[in-house]
């Protein structure tokens, strides 16, 4: 692993949250935070602070789940080392919470991504205590489970299941990641369900996701060298979209007042890209329609002499949706803003490629 030296430079720059344990202070937990996804800051350290426990005073690794990985396409530079001529391992992506175990004096206790007292990690703590209390989690074994209940449903109905269900498992101490014939060995023994596994390939696994309905999330595909990718189901996505409101009218309205970076950092990682390329299509929107009403500006100027004549000539050859613009232009009064509110009333049309 790195040093406290190399994360606590992370902690400082605002790229890892560092949360001290609310009952042991020696001990944190370490996650990448919205500033690391916005910008992109992926390195060893970033990738490796995805719940990773640690007691400062021993510099123990008390819980090591596997590194951030991402959605099919989304990071190339995270790709270029991935084997793709060989099949990966692919199993169903479950839709709940990342629970992570870790072991204080000899009991089990359980985080989630970015915290010890969040409401999953208390539902896991709970399914645990009612269900496995007598289970021995290896000692050197970090147990990466999906937390399942109502209580904190995301999207898919799983017909009122609570349990823990085991996604995979990392050696704390050396970083082996294990297999998944190793995960059903540990399930076993544990007495543990263990996430299914599909037999596809990754080109079947891109053409499906858009046919599989919306209680699929999607899979996870995981090589020999321990690296993951996500695909998740295009009707999954359209749910979840909407469970956070992010319509078309939201983005534009967000942009139109200047706050879209805000919007992006409250939105869960697998719609930024979406919303980063909506801006830039709305920039060059707003362009090209300060570029068309100069046009009818200086055509409109080039045939006239005066207001009179211009506002003549104006209600003649120019279309309707831009007389308003091109007359505070000729006023020497149109503002970006302005723009910005033309587009935001037209959003539907900007947004669907209508207008140009």
């Amino acid at each position: 692993m790195f040093s406290k030296q190399l994360y606590m430079k992370e902690v400082e720059d605002r790229f890892v949250s560092r949360r001290i344990h609310p009952q042991f202070p020696d001990i944190v937990i370490l996650n990448y935070t919205e500033n690391t996804t916005y910008e992109k800051r992926w390195n060893d350290i970033t990738l490796s602070c995805r719940g990773l426990i640690i007691n400062e005073s021993s510099n123990e690794v008390l819980a090591r789940p596997f590194p951030k990985f991402f959605n099919y396409g989304e990071l190339p530079e995270y790709e270029a080392d991935i084997p793709f001529n060989e099949t990966p391992e692919f199993t169903v992506k479950l839709d709940g919470s990342l629970g992570i175990s870790y072991k204080i004096n000899g009991q089990t206790y359980w985080a989630t991504r970015g915290s010890f007292e969040s409401v999953q990690a208390q539902t896991a703590q709970k399914i645990w205590d009612e269900k496995y209390a007598d289970v021995m989690i290896p000692d050197e074994t970090t147990l990466l489970v999906e937390i399942i209940d109502p209580s904190t449903k995301v999207v898919v109905d799983y017909s009122g299941l609570s349990d823990l269900i085991i996604i995979g498992a990392v050696d704390r101490f050396s970083g082996k990641d294990f297999h998944y014939n190793e995960l059903l060995q540990l399930g076993t023994q544990l007495g543990m369900k263990v996430t299914e596994q599909k037999k596809l390939t990754l080109e079947e696994a891109v053409r499906l996701k858009a046919t599989i309905d919306h209680n699929n999330e999607g899979w996870v595909l995981r090589w020999s060298s321990g690296k993951r990718l996500k695909v998740k189901g295009d009707r999954y996505m359209d749910i979840h979209k909407i469970a956070y409101g992010l319509s078309d009218k939201m983005k534009t309205e967000y942009w139109r007042d200047g706050k879209i970076d805000e919007l992006i950092l409250k939105m869960p990682e697998e719609f930024r890209n979406e919303i980063e390329d909506f801006r830039k299509k709305l920039d060059a929107e707003l362009l090209n329609l300060k570029y068309i009403v100069d046009e009818y500006l200086h055509v409109s100027l080039s045939n006239t002499q005066d207001r009179k004549s211009f506002a003549i000539h104006a209600s003649s050859n120019i279309p309707q949706e831009y007389k308003y613009l091109v007359f505070k232009q000729y006023d020497n009064k149109l503002k970006q803003e302005d723009i910005k509110e033309h587009i935001y009333k037209n959003y539907s049309d900007f947004v669907n490629g209508e207008k140009s």
